[in-house]
């Protein structure tokens, strides 16, 4: 019976691709690029390390490529000029989310990250003032002042370890104190439900992709979706109960606003249409921040930290810096921050050279668009090559090396869009000023406190896992404390 109905949805398959492809033959000036197979596409040209083999592609088809991922026609930009193009000036046409089945699954067109239209531009008007209002929140800036000294003092009793697990508690941390006044103590032994939800949400969204891609698979794998559905309805029913917990105690006092959580409710409420945002929105919408604002800030530091483990001379300059900003202080705050222009400079540099946000998150044409002299055609899916203009050197003098110094030299001549770690236009990172705000803090601490190294004092590989995020490979360091 399997086989039979196999058989049938591969048929069906490759009828929709040959139509596909009768399809783009009639669009005779699409972008060039490689010869896709049928069903498959140009995956098989993907398999390994993706992020790279597009931007090697890219070299070769230029700055607008045309790709296949299964049948889905994928127009991937690598070019600042083109990023522009498309992005900025019709960006009328090319703001939308391309949405597949897993991203249906998460958002049900109700949550910020897989939403389109008036819904999604009413959500991002009030989540941006609410991150505008905590800037100035002195409550919820002190809690993640005291979370960044949890984070520090956790390696005194963990030297050796692979930093990533305590960067990803420290992160999640700071979202589930932001949204439901809850935080995970630091141990190798036992996990909050929620992190480990959150483990299990990015594997799913990673066997997602494989599916979206090629839906045939979902008949080998029938419990994979089901996986998926159960882990986030964890993070679904977490957020619900703290939303009401939240709506209860703002009835009570509604001056009382102790975390974003209660800054977004108050949004809500000033905006005049407090009906709009109904349950299932609340509930979806934190849990993206949640989950979103765990993995990306997490694996920056865990890069950041990499980097300096790989360059000691970097290590001990970014020290002395933090030491002669901070005084008499043991802890960083965000004050701190103005006095710190190369630590700030190193964290630039780690948003480059390992954007987390490889191939950004696909957007849709929602009309025909030009690019290059090339017709785009409408219901294409848009990918932003992040890495491979990062990585490019025509853009970057020695793009693969580790280099601070490059943003603090007045010879350092720089498009607008050939540095987009957090994106760009209204589909920009959100909560790009607090990921930075939380790097700075956690991995500043750490220096401040710890010398560096590896287990065994070798350099550690740069090469990275490509998957939901560009993640370093596992790794174990070495922390020493420093006498004060």
């Amino acid at each position: 019976m399997i086989i039979t109905i196999a058989f049938i949805v591969l048929i069906f398959l490759l009828t929709r691709f040959l139509k596909s492809q009768q399809q783009s033959r009639e669009y005779v000036n699409l972008p060039p690029g490689p010869t896709p197979l049928p069903l498959l596409g140009n995956l098989l040209s993907l398999v390994k390390d993706s992020h790279i083999s597009i931007s090697k592609l890219a070299k070769k088809y230029g700055g607008a490529m045309t790709l296949y991922l299964g049948n889905v026609r994928t127009i991937v930009i690598s070019d600042p000029n083109l990023i522009k193009q498309v992005f900025v000036n019709q960006s009328q046409d090319s703001t939308n989310r391309f949405i597949l089945e897993t991203a249906k699954i998460i958002g049900n067109g109700k949550n910020i990250l897989f939403s389109n239209g008036d819904y999604w531009k009413q959500y991002r008007l009030v989540l941006s003032r609410s991150f505008m209002r905590l800037k100035t929140h002195s409550i919820m800036t002190d809690k993640i002042n005291k979370e960044a000294e949890y984070f520090s003092n956790s390696f005194k009793s963990n030297p050796i370890i692979d930093p990533a697990h305590f960067c990803k508690i420290f992160t999640s941390n700071v979202m589930m104190e932001m949204l439901f006044n809850d935080r995970s103590k630091y141990s190798n032994t036992e996990t909050h439900k929620i992190i480990e939800a959150i483990k299990n949400v990015e594997h799913g969204l990673a066997v997602g992709s494989s599916f979206d891609a090629l839906p045939f698979l979902k008949l080998f794998f029938p419990n994979a979706r089901k996986d998926l559905i159960k882990t986030l309805e964890d993070v679904w029913e977490y957020s619900k109960e703290s939303i009401v917990n939240h709506q209860n105690s703002l009835a009570k006092d509604e001056n009382q606003i102790n975390d974003f959580l209660d800054l977004l409710l108050t949004e809500i409420k000033g905006s005049g249409n407090e009906s709009f945002y109904d349950m299932e929105g609340l509930y979806r919408v934190c849990s993206d921040l949640l989950i979103s604002g765990t993995e990306t800030s997490a694996s920056t530091m865990t890069w950041l930290i990499l980097y300096m483990i790989n360059n000691k001379d970097i290590q001990m300059k970014a020290r002395k810096e933090l030491q002669d900003a901070m005084g008499d202080k043991k802890y960083l705050t965000m004050e701190d921050k103005s006095k710190t222009p190369f630590f700030n400079a190193c964290i630039k540099e780690v948003l480059r050279i390992a954007p987390v946000g490889a191939l950004s998150l696909p957007r849709e044409a929602t009309a025909d668009l030009e690019v290059g002299g090339y017709l785009i055609p409408k219901d294409s899916q848009l990918i932003m090559n992040v890495y491979g203009l990062a990585t490019n050197a025509e853009l970057w003098s020695d793009p693969l090396i580790f280099n601070p110094n490059r943003w603090l030299s007045e010879d350092q001549e720089m498009s607008n869009y050939q540095y987009i770690p957090f994106g760009i236009g209204s589909r920009a990172c959100i909560g790009s000023s607090l990921a930075k705000d939380e790097i700075f803090l956690g991995v500043g601490n750490l220096l401040l406190n710890y010398e560096i190294d590896s287990e065994n004092g070798k350099p550690l590989t740069e090469k990275g896992n490509f998957g939901i995020a560009l993640c370093s490979q596992p790794y174990q360091a070495k922390f020493t404390p420093l006498v004060i």
